[in-house]
């Protein structure tokens, strides 16, 4: 399976994988909105073109998420979109429409890394990556760790794991652009603060199911 490994800022092409910003689609296609006609949050996007041995029965390499609700708790909270890696009128991020949820506290962008898991206890581990804040929870394929690893309710194929991701100020996380820790507030008395990026609502990691042409969602809280 493929971990995604974080840099901070913008991504060096538009349709790699990403939080935050512009999703990589057409500025000539209509926002998608929530049921009561809010605008949808767009949070992230996920390019599959490394990882089709893992993902090989997908519509396209690239996938747009979006949150309808501010929850994040399951499938109906949220809105996806299959795209293209290449096209010729990318909407951009001074094109957005005001979004509601501010779920996206930092820009970021991933690389992979290819590696393998095994259950633990009944929850995936992983040998070479060191337990960073939630780093090694993003990911596409292997083990879902709904339940404790346990069968979820869901059926279809685990295709990819999204997890609040944040850091504490001052503690070393492996950013691929960033050699230093996040600088603590210089303010006395500020304590230890978190640098987030994704903030899954409280429900902590998302994972997604693919099940024919639909994606399912189970959550499970930190």
């Amino acid at each position: 399976m493929d971990y995604f490994v974080f840099g901070l800022g913008d991504p060096p092409h538009p349709a790699c994988t990403k939080f935050g910003g512009a999703p990589y689609r057409s500025r000539s296609i209509a926002w998608p909105k929530t049921g009561n006609g809010g605008n949808c949050e767009f949070i992230a996007q996920i390019n599959f073109s490394q990882s089709r041995d893992l993902s090989s029965r997908l519509p396209s390499d690239l996938l747009l998420i979006f949150l309808t609700s501010e929850d994040g708790a399951s499938t109906a909270d949220y809105y996806f979109e299959w795209g293209q890696t290449e096209i010729a009128d990318p909407i951009l991020v001074s094109d957005l429409p005001e979004l509601p949820f501010g779920a996206i506290q930092n820009l970021a962008f991933c690389e992979i890394h290819r590696t393998m898991e095994y259950l633990t206890n009944g929850y995936a581990k992983n040998d070479p990556i060191i337990d960073y804040g939630n780093l090694v929870v993003s990911k596409i394929g292997g083990i879902s760790n709904y339940s404790g690893g346990r069968a979820p309710s869901l059926s279809g194929f685990h295709l990819f794991t999204l997890s609040t991701i944040w850091t504490s100020k001052g503690r070393p996380f492996p950013f691929l652009n960033q050699e230093q820790p996040i600088p603590k507030p210089d303010e006395p008395g500020m304590g230890d603060y978190m640098f987030t990026i994704l903030m899954l609502g409280d429900i902590g990691e998302a994972y997604f199911f693919l099940e024919g042409d639909k994606i399912n969602v189970e959550t499970r809280s930190f």
